[in-house]
């Protein structure tokens, strides 16, 4: 008794220090990056999560939260606007509201604004949500460590921290539900597990009261249900007896569950007069049309995309089978479950996450299908050494790539294949990352001219010129809602191109932009359109106004002002055209661009070296 005890206080202690040291690295990681402030008041999803606790204790507007909309403008003022009826649950401000309390003390004793916005607060919410998720991977090495060796169970704890997507929610974009609900799922694993041991009533209220949490921050996470369900799971027969066995602890945990909502449902009421309110207007699922493909695998944030360690976990749920593993027939059922469910929603790639950022949520349970792949291939000598390499890969990209993501050169929300393969390993701004990110085609490194087939230095626009902005004695021209109608289209059936199979068309615009833009939407830009049978077929949107940038001071979506640069650009449009099909080039301004001058407009025939 006394060497099994001590076999486990030394497994609790490393599993202890191998979380210590994730956090001092997750730590420095965010110190790096240091984008608190601006994750919570941009307006997003981070500012809804969090709102209600300034609204409540400091402004007392939780009605219509227009003071704490003011606030946010102070430190952010592009933010965008304000309902008045948060469509964001109140899970992550309750898990929350300890780390707040301190900043708030802490702020009304120094000489920071007690506006629940300032540094203090905003510091307070990364301590608060790297503690959960520190938190969470020590629960989860507690229970992984009853299954797996202990050198497994402390790769896979490394792995999930910095080799997955749930690095960038811990480090860069810190207060999101998903850090949150990645300790309550880990924490729901480790209470189940103690129910079984002993059926106690603690564990099952403690399991209602965790499940409800988990289901108040994303009511599709209520599958999560299946694991203290399915847990140890042998015949239909066996688990029968047992729940019926237990039967009349089950009103408690429905009790303890409904208790954890009750928050919710009071805000609900209070705000809308309803205690069951849809505040996602406008958004919804469509069960029948599931991007289950693209949500894996497209580089717009697919999840095996950014996160390949994870395909691990598939070979993985064949050793759960085979090792009769108690989480088997749960993972095996929650997995396909929660894939469909969430590529089903309107917005399935989830905007920001380096990756699906919904699939961390059940992290915590891929984890014993991670960590029995990893186990069989420490036993296996030949397989050792190739996953201890391919895994160090996986790590080093993953932050390689929010490096990338911080700085401008990855955006992964919109992203392709084009636009990944041509910003891959790249650390600094090149204009080709923003060109293959608009036209979605690969832009090679170097080329040769072969024939022009337009050229304009706009010398007959001279109501548009402006003196001062002449380049090299060149006549310049101000792009603007006046002069674009006035501007040439150029026209050419794709019959005259007679482009070869290593052929492509060049775009060279000399250019300058006085003022850069923020809303994408409102950038001028060269649109060039495939015309088929009267009919628009296909169609390139090259924005203008984030290339110049000959300093290496840029980001994909903000090039440098007041600067002559030269933007080129390739496309292949006879990858897809037919016979008779048209090419049209035409300028675009909408009514909030600012101001771009253009000087030269030249389409070459040119050939890939």
């Amino acid at each position: 008794m006394d060497t099994t005890r001590s076999i486990e206080q030394i497994e609790k202690r490393t599993i202890l220090i191998t979380v210590i040291g994730i956090g001092i690295f997750l730590s420095l990681s965010n110190l790096k990056y240091h984008k608190w402030n601006d994750m919570v008041t941009g307006g997003g999803d981070s500012w809804g999560y969090y709102v209600y606790l300034p609204a409540l204790f400091i402004n007392h507007d939780l009605k219509d939260l227009q003071t704490t909309c003011a606030t946010k403008k102070k430190y952010h003022p592009d933010a965008g606007g304000c309902r008045t009826i948060t469509k964001y649950s109140s899970g992550v401000a309750i898990m929350h509201l300890p780390a707040f309390a301190l900043a708030h003390a802490f702020t009304s004793a120094t000489d920071y604004d007690t506006d629940g916005f300032s540094k203090p607060y905003i510091f307070a919410l990364y301590l608060s949500t790297l503690l959960y998720v520190l938190l969470g991977l020590y629960l989860l090495g507690l229970v992984l460590i009853k299954e797996f060796d202990q050198r497994s169970v402390i790769t896979t704890l490394v792995l999930l921290a910095i080799c997955t997507n749930l690095y960038y929610f811990s480090s860069y974009n810190n207060v999101m539900s998903h850090p949150i609900t990645f300790f309550f799922t880990a924490a729901l694993i480790y209470t189940t597990n103690k129910f079984y041991a002993a059926f106690r009533w603690r564990e099952m209220v403690l399991i209602g009261l965790l499940l409800g949490m988990i289901t108040l921050i994303r009511p599709t996470n209520i599958i999560l249900a299946l694991i203290p369900f399915l847990w140890s799971f042998d015949t239909i027969k066996n688990r029968f007896a047992l729940i019926v066995t237990h039967a009349s602890k089950l009103p408690v945990a429905l009790i303890a569950f409904f208790i954890s909502l009750l928050p919710q449902l009071l805000y609900w009421k209070y705000t809308s007069g309803q205690f069951i309110y849809y505040s996602y207007t406008g958004e919804g699922f469509d069960f029948a049309n599931s991007m289950i493909g693209r949500g894996l695998f497209s580089f717009r944030n697919g999840w095996l995309a950014y996160t390949p360690i994870m395909f691990f976990v598939f070979p993985g749920l064949f050793i759960l089978w085979k090792n009769k593993s108690r989480v088997f027939l749960a993972t095996v059922l929650i997995l396909p479950l929660h894939v469909y469910v969430i590529y089903s929603w309107w917005n399935w790639y989830y905007i920001n996450g380096l990756g699906s950022r919904p699939m961390v949520d059940i992290y915590p349970i891929l984890a014993f299908a991670l960590a029995g792949f990893i186990s069989f291939t420490f036993k296996k000598t030949y397989l050792r050494v190739p996953f201890i390499i391919i895994a160090s890969f996986f790590s080093a990209l993953n932050i390689f790539q929010l490096y990338q993501h911080s700085k401008g050169i990855l955006w992964t929300e919109d992203a392709h294949t084009a636009y990944y393969k041509q910003s891959f390993g790249q650390t600094k701004w090149k204009q080709d990352m923003s060109v293959a990110y608009d036209l979605k085609e690969y832009q090679p490194k170097s080329y040769t001219l072969k024939r022009l087939l337009y050229k304009d230095e706009f010398r007959d626009y001279a109501p548009f010129e402006v003196a001062q902005t002449r380049r090299d004695g060149r006549a310049s021209v101000l792009l603007s809602q006046e002069s674009i109608d006035s501007l040439m289209t150029f026209e050419i059936p794709v019959s005259e191109l007679q482009l070869l199979d290593n052929e492509m068309l060049t775009i060279k615009i000399w250019m300058r932009v006085e003022k850069q833009m923020v809303s994408l939407y409102d950038f001028s830009s060269l649109i060039v359109e495939q015309w088929r049978d009267a009919h628009l077929y296909k169609r390139y949107n090259l924005r203008l106004h984030n290339k110049p940038c000959p300093e290496i001071t840029c980001s994909l979506w903000y090039g440098e002002v007041h600067v002559w640069d030269e933007l080129v650009a390739h496309i292949r449009p006879h990858d897809s055209y037919q016979e008779g099909d048209r090419l049209r080039f035409r300028f675009n301004v909408p009514e909030k661009a600012t101001p771009l001058f253009l000087s030269s407009f030249e389409i070459y025939v040119s050939e890939k070296d």
